[in-house]
């Protein structure tokens, strides 16, 4: 386990005090997950630089938020918090969640990482799945997520996360998230039975507001366009 490469996502509710870094994030159509950042498919993605060549791109649609990572390290981290949970979703050979729940001053893990292939099946059950390290173009990593995984609903537009790329430096995002930099095991996909989050301290993300329709009475056509005037 300690040799793998690849990437961990946990994701995480609104609690604590207020982050000072928010992102929203562009609507889009759904990437296809081959573990290649695609240009079309990418085009108009809400981006984050890391700097040195490391790079998040977010969008979301109905259903999913669209996470691709540009990267020059090995194993990628993020990091949300939902409700009373911390989820630890990481991928490197397989794909594997973990659970940590909040008790007294500490995050106390209530599910190990098991570790299962990519598949439909498993973005059923998880309600993620992600690009393995087999995968298409070395450096890239794609991630789907479920707004049921997210608490996302109408009404509940955003989620804080954070993002840790584990490498030689180990780069976070936001910077102030320290916390999700600490746990080495953690990002090589080990279950530390107890960790500490500072989850207020991660990014706060939001989904864009949806387009408003334009209601028209049933049997209306719409008006005509002006025919242009005769230069005559």
């Amino acid at each position: 386990m300690a040799r793998w490469i690849g990437i961990i996502l946990i994701v995480a509710g609104l609690a604590g005090a207020e982050s000072k870094t928010r992102l929203t994030i562009a609507r889009g159509n759904a990437p296809t997950l081959d573990g290649t950042l695609q240009k079309p498919e990418w085009d108009g993605a809400t981006r984050v630089d890391l700097g040195d060549g490391n790079a998040l791109y977010w969008r979301h649609d109905d259903k999913h938020v669209y996470l691709g990572l540009q990267t020059t390290a090995g194993i990628v981290t993020v990091f949300a918090h939902v409700g009373k949970k911390i989820y630890a979703l990481h991928s490197s050979a397989r794909l594997g969640t973990a659970v940590y729940g909040r008790d007294d001053a500490a995050w106390k893990n209530e599910r190990a990482f098991k570790y299962k292939p990519d598949s439909d099946a498993f973005l059923k059950a998880e309600g993620w799945r992600a690009t393995t390290m087999q995968t298409g173009k070395r450096g890239q990593m794609e991630f789907v997520l479920s707004h049921k995984l997210l608490g996302l609903t109408a009404k509940q537009r955003a989620v804080r996360v954070a993002v840790a790329v584990f490498g030689r430096p180990t780069l976070g995002w936001p910077v102030v998230a320290k916390d999700v930099t600490a746990h080495g095991r953690l990002l090589m996909g080990y279950t530390p039975a107890q960790l500490t989050f500072a989850p207020q301290k991660w990014a706060l993300i939001e989904l864009s507001k949806p387009k408003p329709q334009v209601k028209t009475k049933p049997g209306s056509q719409p008006s005509p366009e002006p025919k242009p005037k005769s230069k005559d």
